[in-house]
């Protein structure tokens, strides 16, 4: 038996990847929601814990009924992302060159899970019940390009993919913890339709898609590392574009409805 860990599962994402496993033999869901649980969605168990409340997260994930279960996957489709114009931080108190909220949605909620969870897996280990772990978080296909407007963002997600790539080259987990980073394109969620109102989605990624494509490497046990890109071709795009400050201020801008 699997168990899915899902965190932000009330998101379009979230809730996308509980529809994809739900019906599917031997396996279990798990949701972790901030407030009630607002999909459909039957014989999911819930756990209601702010992210960022580690404590609270670290109490729920030692309560976790391991009976029977030999690999558990955990998918964080959580990171809030903001368009820094200036080209610097909002918030930076620690001056580490990351907006100080970028970083707790993005990584201290993820790190809030996964370490509680490596050390629960670990006391079942000395028990001599061995169960694996995947780990898939998500980054922005952009962030290659290291654009100046979403510096935190970037520098977030890059730490995200390294924690991960490196726990699972580490000797001591080899074969035990496996990874997944998806760095995906523009994706038809609510909050990027509430960032972006006004930008052309044709091209624009939906959710289902996502899963779709990433969701059998995370069931496949001999994948211990993979960094995959996820997205919709556009016709005649220039990767230049990238690396063209003036347009692609001049095109958000636009999608944002700002001048």
């Amino acid at each position: 038996m699997r168990l899915i860990i899902i965190s932000g599962a009330n998101g379009a994402l979230g809730i996308a990847y509980l529809n994809y496993f739900k019906n599917k033999t031997d396996i279990k869901c798990a949701a972790i929601v901030r407030s009630e649980f607002r999909a459909n969605i039957p014989n999911i168990s819930v756990i209601n814990a702010d992210l960022l409340n580690a404590k609270k997260i670290k109490a729920e994930i030692e309560n976790i009924d391991l009976s029977g279960i030999s690999d558990v996957i955990f998918i964080h489709p959580v990171g809030k992302f903001k368009f820094e114009k200036t080209g610097k931080p909002e918030i930076d108190e620690n001056n580490d060159g990351i907006d100080d909220e970028i970083y707790e949605s993005n990584v201290e909620t993820f790190l809030n899970v996964v370490n509680p969870l490596i050390v629960k897996l670990g006391k079942e280990a000395k028990n001599n019940n061995f169960i694996s772990l995947a780990i898939c978080a998500f980054g922005s296909i952009s962030d290659r390009y290291n654009i100046r407007f979403w510096h935190s963002y970037t520098k977030a997600k890059n730490k995200l993919k390294n924690f991960i790539w490196y726990i699972t080259q580490k000797d001591s987990y080899r074969g035990l913890i496996r990874g997944v980073f998806v760095n995906v394109s523009t994706t038809d969620t609510g909050n990027e339709n509430k960032l972006r109102p006004f930008a052309d989605k044709k091209y624009w990624l939906s959710c289902k898609e996502i899963v779709e494509q990433s969701a059998p490497l995370l069931l496949e046990t001999s994948v211990q590392w993979k960094e995959i890109d996820i997205y919709k071709p556009v016709p005649d795009f220039n990767p230049d574009y990238y690396t063209n400050i003036g347009k692609i201020l001049k095109k958000w801008n636009k999608e944002m409805g700002k001048k």
